[in-house]
């Protein structure tokens, strides 16, 4: 689902059946750097570093390699700027089991 106002933090609010607790997913464009994997930005456009708890995971997609790398909010918490990918955020959508639904 979309957020029902464009200057909505999250990007997705992700429910699961039978719960009535949903997830709240900011998603952003991965900029592949000259080396290494791509880079995330952990600001929003217009209100600098996103607040703790403004949502439980940030996702960073690559449209180039069709990427998905996925973070729990505990995991870029203590960054201020940006996360660099890693080998273990590709794809972790297994990291929203462990979301307390």
């Amino acid at each position: 689902m979309k957020p029902l106002f464009s200057s909505d933090i999250g990007d997705w609010i992700v429910t699961r059946k039978g719960s009535v607790k949903g997830v709240r997913i900011q998603v952003k464009c991965a900029y592949s750097c000259a080396t290494g994997l791509p880079i995330i930005s952990l600001r929003s456009s217009n209100r600098g570093r996103y607040r703790g708890g403004s949502f439980d995971f940030i996702v960073g997609y690559d449209l180039i390699s069709d990427t998905a790398y996925v973070f729990t909010e505990q995991e870029v918490r203590h960054l201020h700027a940006s996360v660099s990918a890693s080998m273990s955020s590709e794809e972790a959508w297994h990291k929203l089991d462990s979301f307390p639904w």
